[in-house]
């Protein structure tokens, strides 16, 4: 190579040093906008843990001894209420404990129990109930047992029920409805000559504080979402910026 030929090497590491100050320099010069960002997630998140109704949860666990029999039975009852049809006992009281026939016997329980909740609840409808239809209305309008209850089977076979609802009461009288409601198929269906197929671990119980709003939770990703988002708008401002520059530029060449 000839010793007057120029020889140029690249200075990458010290353009993106260069490129991460500027960068850093440019967020800081916008702070107004993170800040501002910011400040009306952590308003919003206040706003919403002040109005959002507390939500209470009322829980319980039981298993079923593995020498608990029946299965057949069981599962034509699922079929009857119209559930799939598993083969072992345990996911056949899940697919019977979802079914919407049971839904509706825990509700219509519910309503003897808390006439007052059901008759504000059909004074606040704007066109009078059908008779058939008040039950699944209620159900699905205000316990909402389609979204809030759950009946889950760990890998231990522990069952667990579980239900949300503003009243605390009711959400403890749900969870024992479905428990009473459970325990009563299987003695209709005489699925053990013990006649108590479900061994109950914890008594349906209710949390002694709201489990929702996460007020703390609500606040902190307002601060760090509200940042983040501030960030995201000022790099997309340099952006085309910089774009606008760099087109300028080209136009005067």
């Amino acid at each position: 190579m000839n010793k007057d030929t120029p020889q140029y090497y690249p200075e990458y590491p010290q353009d993106d040093e260069i490129d991460l100050i500027e960068l850093f320099k440019t967020i800081m010069s916008s702070w107004k906008i993170w800040v501002s960002t910011t400040l009306i997630t952590m308003i919003s998140a206040l706003v919403y843990n002040i109005y959002a109704p507390p939500l209470y949860e009322a829980s319980m666990t039981f298993f079923i001894p593995a020498s608990s029999s029946g299965n057949s039975a069981l599962r034509s009852y699922a079929a009857l209420l119209g559930s799939s049809t598993p083969s072992n006992i345990e996911d056949q009281l899940l697919a019977i404990a979802e079914s919407q026939r049971i839904q509706w016997s825990v509700t219509e329980t519910i309503v003897k129990q808390y006439p007052k909740v059901f008759v504000e609840f059909e004074k606040k409808q704007e066109k009078p109930i059908l008779e058939a239809l008040r039950i699944g209305s209620f159900a699905s309008g205000v316990l909402k047992l389609e979204k809030t209850f759950s009946a889950t089977k760990s890998k231990t076979g522990l069952f667990s029920l579980k239900y949300e609802n503003t009243d605390p009461r009711v959400a403890k009288a749900v969870v024992e409805e479905y428990l009473a409601t459970l325990s009563s198929i299987y003695e209709e269906l005489e699925l053990s000559s013990e006649r108590e197929i479900i061994k109950v671990l914890d008594a349906p119980h209710v949390s002694n504080l709201p489990i929702k709003p996460k007020k703390a939770l609500n606040l902190a990703l307002a601060i760090v979402g509200g940042g983040g988002i501030g960030v995201l708008i000022v790099l997309i401002r340099m952006g085309f910026t910089n774009a606008k520059k760099e087109g300028d530029l080209a136009k005067n060449m």
